[in-house]
């Protein structure tokens, strides 16, 4: 029951920044797929570039070896120095992120306990006010029986009085003479 209490403010409270969070991930696991796919792309067209050469270096005879492999490796490393360039970029996003992202998630994890601790504080002061109410109506009831308790005694002591002295005795006496 506490935990349903406990989701549900979770949720009242905190429902729309974990919507902007989650927001937030999707955009950033989109730009890594993009990312992904445009580095794919990349290795694609080095590998068809690659492919040309080759059959550019089968098909002519003239070039030397040295000259392809010197020509290869400067592609190459070309090639690495943008997919290098391009993972550090992806990294740089997500390192400037990272911190915002945990200083929120902080703050929020801070609000959530205060807010639960001021909820508990006015559970108990609730519960201690009801309690009171009712120690105060049952003191208030059990004087109301005593004085009922009271009531009934006089009554019937009263009832007592008038059988011992029948007033209709009297009447129906006077009424004969």
């Amino acid at each position: 029951m506490s935990q349903d209490l406990e989701s549900y403010i979770r949720d009242s409270v905190f429902g729309s920044q974990i919507r902007d969070y989650n927001k937030r991930f999707r955009t950033i696991d989109r730009e890594i797929e993009r990312l992904h796919r445009h580095i794919e792309e990349r290795f694609d067209n080095l590998d068809s570039k690659l492919s040309h050469i080759i059959d550019e270096i089968n098909g002519d005879g003239n070039r030397s070896l040295k000259e392809v492999e010197l020509q290869l490796s400067e592609r190459i490393d070309q090639i690495v120095e943008k997919g290098t360039a391009n993972l550090r970029n992806l990294s740089t996003t997500i390192d400037s992120f990272a911190p915002g992202l945990q200083e929120q998630i902080d703050e929020i994890r801070s609000d959530y306990t205060t807010q639960i601790g001021e909820l508990r504080d006015q559970m108990r002061r609730n519960c201690d006010t009801l309690r009171n109410e009712v120690v105060t109506e049952t003191d208030a009831i059990g004087e109301s029986k005593m004085d009922r308790l009271n009531l009934a005694d006089s009554l019937i002591a009263l009832g007592m009085k008038f059988k011992d002295r029948n007033p209709l005795d009297k009447l129906n006496m006077q009424s004969a003479d």
